[in-house]
């Protein structure tokens, strides 16, 4: 099927066929089967049309890194040679690709550190911290290969939108571990003066919020915190400057979550937070 689309355009067949809003169903039911070699198979023709960007669709993407982490799937190294290809290759090859890891990344992340709680350690499941850093390596800008011959813009700063999301998480977030690891992967995000002065303001708004009201009980997590606060400070000469008008509109959907947050009792919180 895949070799179908590529040679016509997935849109074409899409298109000329009343079952096209099937295709991608059909596509993520192969992707889970129980059959090792149809599982490849499917890997492999998913790849391919991702990557000539015939096909743009995170929930697939989102498939396609589960199973790579997935240690059912460790035996099945067909599946596996070619997602350590193509994960890499596809998040670096364009920015446009990458901001649809970018996309996937807080809940992907998520759902795998859950599924890791309920994994038998020693069949050599993938450690929490490394998941994590392999898909803060996958979106990174900073390694996205500029070609000469596109005229992409490649926001260098985007690192900085993946920090708010996670510090949005912490503080809904229950479990100590997945806390822990959050606060963790915080400073392994790169962010430089290219991020621009109104998402550092955020991020401190944020961590400043999420020390006073939802603080957190693990000393390691804590450190990682004050680590990644200090570095955010540093940016400024002393202490960041109060906000103008332009800047407090921008930060207006923060401050709301913010003060949302505080209208909420701790249940809420705590049955907000087994949802996610």
């Amino acid at each position: 099927m895949s070799d179908i689309l590529m040679a016509y355009g997935y849109s074409t067949i899409v298109s000329s066929t009343r079952l096209g809003n099937e295709i991608i169903g059909l596509i993520q039911e192969c992707l889970t089967n129980d059959n090792e070699q149809l599982q490849a198979i499917a890997v492999v023709g998913i790849s391919k049309l991702m990557l000539s960007k015939m096909l743009r669709d995170k929930y697939v993407l989102k498939e396609l890194v589960s199973l790579y982490f997935d240690n059912d799937t460790a035996s099945n190294l067909v599946l596996r040679q070619c997602l350590s290809y193509f994960l890499p290759v596809f998040c670096h090859s364009s920015f446009e690709n990458q901001t649809l890891m970018q996309e996937i990344f807080l809940p992907t992340l998520i759902e795998l550190l859950k599924k890791y709680k309920n994994v038998d350690k020693n069949d050599n499941a993938v450690p929490p911290l490394q998941i994590a850093q392999q898909l803060v390596d996958w979106t990174d800008p900073f390694k996205v290969v500029k070609l000469e011959q596109t005229e992409e813009t490649i926001d260098y700063g985007s690192h900085a939108e993946l920090a708010i999301s996670v510090i949005k998480e912490l503080f809904s977030e229950t479990d100590k571990n997945i806390r822990k690891l959050l606060c963790q992967i915080l400073n392994k995000f790169r962010i430089d003066e290219s991020a621009g002065v109104v998402r550092f303001k955020k991020l401190t708004f944020l961590v400043g919020n999420l020390k006073s009201k939802r603080p957190l009980m693990d000393s390691v997590a804590r450190n990682a915190l004050n680590k990644f606060e200090n570095a955010l400070l540093s940016y400024f000469d002393d202490a960041p400057d109060a906000l103008d008008d332009n800047e407090l509109e921008q930060l207006k959907e923060i401050v709301e979550f913010v003060e949302h947050l505080e209208e909420l009792p701790s249940r809420a919180l705590r049955s907000r937070a087994s949802i996610l």
